[in-house]
């Protein structure tokens, strides 16, 4: 009885109940919604967010935000694929520059925040519209497609029937929730 009290008296119960009340309604209101074919789909889509979201949990604790995340993210993934199909570059190095890229622009934003003192709502959204528009220049507004397999395995390679992104999210997540339980800095 202890243990059950224990569990919904944490916060993280009423996030798994309203979960559980939004299938609940989306069963009965089709079909096809507690299908293997959609949960698979439903979870895949939402596995990237989730991966994001784990990035974003220190920055919202601390009271910030950052409307640029979104934008970043799909110019850090263009020049990726970029740098794979049209400069030849290995898979890893490609993925260890934009990772790096993608950490100096939070770095960027940050310094202007906190060093120059610009509002965090006027820096983020300046990034939002500048990543957008960058990844619309270097990429001329066209898709990147025939990046190879093992570009395509990133995304697409299944292990035990499951797509590797939702392995990744669910690493992410569980990393993200040791740190902030076990590290008092990231708290």
């Amino acid at each position: 009885m202890r243990f059950l009290k224990r569990i919904i008296g944490q916060r993280e119960f009423s996030i798994f109940v309203i979960v559980v009340a939004i299938f609940i309604i989306m069963s009965f209101t089709s079909p096809y919604f507690l299908t293997k074919t959609n949960i698979h789909s439903l979870v895949l889509a939402l596995s990237v967010t989730a991966i994001i979201a784990v990035g974003m949990t220190n920055l919202l604790i601390s009271g910030g935000f950052d409307l640029s995340v979104g934008s970043v993210v799909g110019f850090t993934g263009i020049v990726a694929a970029l740098l794979v199909k049209k400069a030849g570059m290995p898979l890893v190095l490609a993925i260890i520059i934009t990772l790096v890229l993608g950490a100096l622009i939070g770095l960027f934003n940050g310094f202007m925040v906190s060093k120059v003192g610009i509002n965090p709502f006027i820096v983020t959204l300046a990034g939002l519209s500048l990543f957008r528009g960058l990844t619309y220049i270097v990429n001329r507004g066209q898709q990147v497609a025939q990046l190879g397999d093992a570009f395509n395995s990133i995304g697409q390679a299944v292990f035990l029937d499951v797509q590797l992104p939702i392995y990744y999210a669910l690493l992410f997540v569980i990393i993200g929730d040791v740190l902030l339980r076990k590290n008092k800095f990231l708290r």
